[in-house]
């Protein structure tokens, strides 16, 4: 029914200008003609037995049809290219109905004449390709066999420089009817009910038909969702940072609020990002690590905003949030260009896995440029302050504070562009505009470099800058009362005056909306080295870390948590982490996704990005502190960087380290072999993977690195037994 809702205004506007154009270009005695012609319509019947009468008559008959077309000729005339126009271009949008669940068709790209590129059709998780690309060198086209699970009316993107793709959608009916016969239907309707009205109040119902939807789009605020990965809120200048200018972030802040105290639920891309845009904890909606899938129930601030009306497109500039992860619910165009080409990783700064602020601005630019008459919901998504850090003065996999504000200063730059662009296409003053990080950067603070294994603020305290649309009521410019990336969605609603979901489990940061507990995590060193989770809860200026050693923090004297007040204060540690406790109790949403498959390019395209994945290690009998591990990881993060940046013998040699120290390290013994398969000793390779299967035979990280060995080498049947999913295994 919503295309006939949309389609009706249309219908009323063109019945409406018929019968002006008609009233106004139709001769006075157009009736007469009419009614002569009913007349000698009605008089043949009588005269049928009188030839010489019946041939006056269809003379006078024949004489009357001319000379009515004559006076509807300049009318018709005038109202054809509007309803011809209509026809032809709103059968785009009303004509088409969503491909059908369960029914394959055959999709067409056009490649550039002489172009010999690999065309890729870059299909969402419902559609499955059933067939690879048949090209037809002759007509110059790509076809391939799609399939959907579910209806499916989106865009199907194209790499290689193809020029269109032509998708067979079916035919559209409302009620049994097609959108033509509704739409002719309705416009004779308006005009026959209108021809008795006086024109002026016909100008006046054109007018409001006319305006009404244009005012009712301008009613919807545009949004715009900014997160600058890894960024730490005190290297910001509107933060008080001193070492380095970042005028376009700030520049969001003027006749807008600086919120002081906002804290990431967990310091990893996707949970982040997964808790930022479902309003649900970790442990609630079951991201806790990145490739993980965002489960299948999960109800997004874009499925919200795109059920309200809002056109909704996000641009990502990494591919930890690939639309194959399922952060894509609700987007309308997900812009992800992240295809991971066959083979080993050579090289750690490949275009493959990440993209410059300057081309995802213009991606985003381009995309608002184009929609900006329409409500909308843009999510832009930096990713250059993450390592490896790509600017040649500051390259490395490492972070460091000197490339950290390198990038900075970089993407600051970008923000500039997009502030300017906003600006040029009459956006920014009428946006909701929100910039944030999903989590920051260690920099050494704790001991740790990077982020994803402590919880302390130097990686969950994150900026939070919200620009309001001019004529909002004047808010704060700044707010100390702590908040979270969750609460972000349901502020976004809460300005909107759009209902919250259900599942959201977030509170409004608009003033007044009361106080809020503030949830944090780290399950990485538990899933990956088998050692303690990390939790933290915040009420007031209070932080609790539940760990083997717990932890309690006053943050208002105590910013960077360098004084434990827990043995002096243990009632105010118990009280948090009952509050804790009960907290954990919320139970799961929705079921879970598939998890996209961990192969062993995929480690590599994480390993190249500072991450593991791909295997969770079983908790130890008695759980370690990761505390008391710090100095284990952070060898074991050095080893990687080597390891991925080519540097072997140094791999071998911090790995070596690390599993001297803990044998049970299976993480570190798995990067070992596969360091020493780099570096030409295969035997030792497997002799080390061997021993992380006796250690723990569920192990797939070692499983996985022994079968892909064996299939290199086309032994089928060794790589069998470690890998029995595989397709040659399931040939045999």
């Amino acid at each position: 029914m919503s295309p006939l809702l949309t389609l009706i205004p249309l219908s009323v506007v063109c019945g409406v200008v018929s019968a002006m154009v008609f009233r106004r270009f139709m001769p006075a005695d157009s009736r007469q003609t009419v009614n002569r012609i009913l007349a000698h319509v009605m008089e043949l019947r009588l005269f049928l037995d009188e030839p010489g009468l019946v041939l006056r008559a269809q003379r006078d008959l024949l004489r009357e049809n001319v000379r009515l077309l004559g006076q509807l000729a300049v009318p018709v005339l005038i109202t054809a290219p509007l309803f011809g126009l209509v026809v032809w271009q709103g059968d785009a949008v009303y004509g088409r109905a969503p491909l059908r669940a369960g029914e394959s068709v055959v999709v067409t790209a056009r490649v550039p004449g002489g172009s010999d590129a690999e065309i890729r059709l870059s299909a969402p998780p419902e559609i499955a390709v059933e067939t690879p690309a048949v090209r037809v060198p002759r007509l110059r086209e790509v076809s391939w066999r799609i399939r959907p699970s579910r209806p499916f009316r989106g865009e199907l993107p194209l790499s290689g420089g193809a020029e269109w793709v032509d998708i067979p959608w079916p035919r559209a009916s409302v009620l049994g009817f097609s959108w033509v016969a509704w739409f002719f239907g309705i416009s004779a309707v308006c005009a026959l009910l209108t021809r008795r009205v006086p024109m002026r109040t016909m100008a006046a119902v054109l007018a409001a038909a006319l305006l009404a939807p244009g005012a009712k789009a301008a009613d919807k605020t545009p949004v715009i969702l900014i997160s600058i990965d890894t960024l730490r809120a005190d290297h910001l200048s509107a933060y008080g940072y001193t070492k380095l200018r970042t005028p376009n972030i700030d520049a969001l802040a003027e006749k807008g609020t600086i919120y002081q105290r906002i804290d990431t639920q967990i310091p990893l891309t996707l949970p982040s990002h997964t808790s930022l845009m479902t309003s649900t904890y970790p442990f609630e909606n079951q991201v806790e690590a990145n490739g993980e899938g965002v489960p299948s129930g999960a109800v997004t601030l874009a499925s919200v905003l795109q059920g309200g009306g809002y056109r909704t497109a996000a641009f990502i500039g990494s591919m930890i949030l690939d639309r194959r992860y399922g952060l894509d619910k609700g987007f309308e165009f997900y812009d992800s260009p992240f295809e991971a080409a066959a083979g080993s990783m050579a090289n750690p700064y490949s275009a493959r896995v990440r993209r410059d602020a300057s081309l995802v601005v213009r991606a985003a630019g381009q995309w608002i440029d184009k929609n900006r008459a329409e409500p909308f919901f843009a999510f832009i998504h930096f990713y250059d302050l993450h390592t490896p850090y790509t600017l040649p003065r500051v390259a490395g996999l490492m972070p460091n504070a000197a490339g950290y504000d390198a990038e900075l200063q970089h993407v600051d730059d970008a923000i500039g562009r997009l502030h300017d662009m906003l600006v040029h296409d009459g956006v920014w003053d009428k946006a909701l505009i929100i910039l944030l990080a999903d989590h920051g950067e260690s920099l050494g603070d704790h001991g740790e470099t990077s982020h994803g294994y402590f919880i302390y603020e130097s990686t969950m305290h994150v900026p939070l800058l919200i620009h309001w649309p001019a004529g909002t009521a004047k808010a704060p410019e700044r707010i100390a009362e702590p908040g979270g990336l969750i609460d972000v969605a349901p502020t976004v609603l809460d300005f909107l005056h759009v209902p919250q979901p259900p599942s959201f489990a977030g509170v409004s940061l608009l003033p007044g909306r009361g106080e809020r507990t503030i949830y944090g995590e780290s399950v990485y060193p538990r899933d990956t080295f088998g050692w303690a989770s990390l939790r933290s809860l915040q009420a007031g200026n209070y932080k609790y870390i539940d760990a083997p050693k717990p932890e309690l923090y006053d943050l208002a004297k105590d910013r960077s948590e360098r004084v434990n007040l827990l043995p002096a204060q243990k009632d105010a540690a118990r009280k948090l982490q009952l509050q804790l406790e009960a907290l954990l109790k919320r139970p799961v949403i929705g079921g879970p996704s598939a998890l996209p498959e961990v192969s062993r390019r995929t480690r590599e395209l994480f390993g190249s990005l500072g991450y593991t994945a791909g295997g969770r290690q079983s908790a130890r009998r008695l759980p370690v502190d990761p505390k008391d591990k710090i100095t284990e990881q952070e060898a074991f993060e050095s080893g990687l960087a080597s390891l991925y940046s080519g540097r072997y013998p140094q791999a071998i040699s911090g790995l070596g380290r690390v599993v001297a120290r803990d044998a049970d390290n299976l993480p570190a013994l798995c990067a070992l072999g596969e360091a020493h398969l780099r570096a030409g000793d295969a035997a030792q390779a497997l002799k080390l993977w061997r021993q992380a299967l006796e250690r723990d035979p569920k192990n797939r990280v070692a499983a996985d690195s022994i079968g892909e060995y064996w299939l290199s080498k086309k032994d089928y049947a060794q790589a069998c037994r470690y890998i029995p999913a595989a397709a040659q295994c399931k040939t045999q």
